[in-house]
């Protein structure tokens, strides 16, 4: 092979090779500006969880606030051992729970020496509604056996069967 045959067949190859090394730096220059795009949306999304999560973590720490604060009105709605162990000496009261707020709870009233009313009271769960419904029955309680001083069971119940039922549509004509 003669000179210029070699000098045609380099320049042929060389410009192949140029229009390769083109072709991958226009290629390179896509994928750059695609994963620019897909960096732009990443740290988008990043700010959006970020965002998301300090607002979690807020309402968290509201929602945790509130709960403790509705344990100590539990607390303080609960009426005291020691009482109800001097009215019945030999005798306890296990109220454990695995929650902070409580559905269950006891209440008593010594109407007369010889006299005590006592109820175990259970709304069936362990959310803040049937907490909130155990905190309204100890209130029913107070208002119907202590202040009215009505002592009649079905009298009890239904002062508060009538009063949930009141209380139920209200809510009603509320949402409405």
């Amino acid at each position: 092979m003669d000179n210029y045959t070699s000098y045609n067949a380099l320049t042929h190859l060389n410009t192949k090779l140029e229009k390769e090394v083109e072709y991958k730096i226009k290629e390179i220059e896509v994928r750059t500006e695609e994963l620019k795009i897909v960096r732009s949306k990443l740290e988008k999304q990043n700010v959006q969880i970020f965002e998301t999560s300090q607002k979690l973590k807020k309402q968290t720490e509201q929602i945790n606030d509130g709960i403790n604060y509705s344990e100590k009105i539990q607390k303080a709605l609960l009426l005291d051992k020691t009482q109800f162990q001097n009215l019945f000496p030999n005798s306890f009261i296990w109220h454990k729970t695995s929650d902070k707020l409580i559905s269950t709870f006891y209440w008593f009233h010594q109407v007369t020496k010889n006299k005590i009313i006592c109820a175990s009271v259970n709304s069936h769960g362990s959310d803040v509604s049937s907490t909130l419904i155990s905190i309204l029955m100890n209130q029913l309680l107070n208002d119907i056996i202590i202040y009215k001083q009505n002592y009649s069971p079905k009298i009890i119940l239904n002062y508060i069967q009538e009063n949930f039922e009141k209380i139920g549509r209200a809510s009603c004509r509320e949402r409405v």
